[in-house]
């Protein structure tokens, strides 16, 4: 699913402090605002793309486990 692209410009011009608040009280929703002012609603990731991810995870684990080497993290793209 592509992101939300909402553009406020015309109607209301938010600050940093009002889009961190508007951050704050929709905790389960992630946005982003670009340089223009539009604001990215970023979609949740879904039931199929988590376990894909789960999936790859114990399979890096597994062959870092077999082979002794490296550390693995998992990557969060979350920006407020």
């Amino acid at each position: 699913m592509d992101a939300l692209k909402i553009n406020f410009a015309l109607v209301i011009q938010l600050t940093d402090e009002q889009f961190f608040q508007l951050y704050q009280i929709n905790e389960l929703i992630r946005f982003e605002r670009n340089a223009d002012g539009t604001i990215v609603v970023i979609p949740l990731v879904g039931g199929l793309t988590s376990i894909r991810n789960a999936n790859l995870t114990a399979q890096l684990y597994n062959w870092k486990i077999m082979l002794d080497i490296c550390l693995i993290l998992q990557n969060t793209k979350y920006i407020a």
